[in-house]
């Protein structure tokens, strides 16, 4: 079975995007590592309070270490919603790149306003003292 050119071109501009961000997370990663230097939050600069993405620099870096409880302390939320996430980005991708639909079902706007108002509901919570 041939791929047409449009599903070539959705592909390749899939691929294409997906190596930009992992390289510019590898150069992050290894700043980081050099530097011990984080991008601060603005939320957090601005109010003093933990965002819910607060963490998820030191998350990820954890994560390539394979320090999975620090990864957890650095950020609750994002630990337990990434291996959720990115399954559900995978099939959203693929379904864009075979048939170019970006629409989204019924339950999955639910899921997505299930998974914001869990990320601001985590926000609140964590600066609960």
């Amino acid at each position: 079975m041939r791929m047409d050119d449009s599903v070539k071109n959705r592909r390749d501009k899939v691929i294409k995007e997906v190596l930009w961000i992992l390289g510019l997370g590898i150069l992050y990663f290894i700043f980081v590592s050099i530097t011990g230097l984080y991008i601060p939050c603005p939320f957090r600069l601005v109010t003093g309070y933990l965002c819910p993405g607060c963490g998820i620099s030191h998350y990820f870096v954890h994560m390539a270490h394979l320090e999975f409880s620090e990864a957890f302390r650095a950020n609750p939320y994002i630990f337990v919603f990434i291996p959720i996430a990115i399954p559900y980005w995978l099939f959203k991708t693929h379904q864009y790149i075979k048939t170019g639909e970006t629409k989204y079902s019924k339950i999955e706007i639910v899921f997505i306003a299930v998974a914001l108002v869990s990320a601001i509901a985590f926000g609140i919570i964590r600066n609960i003292h």
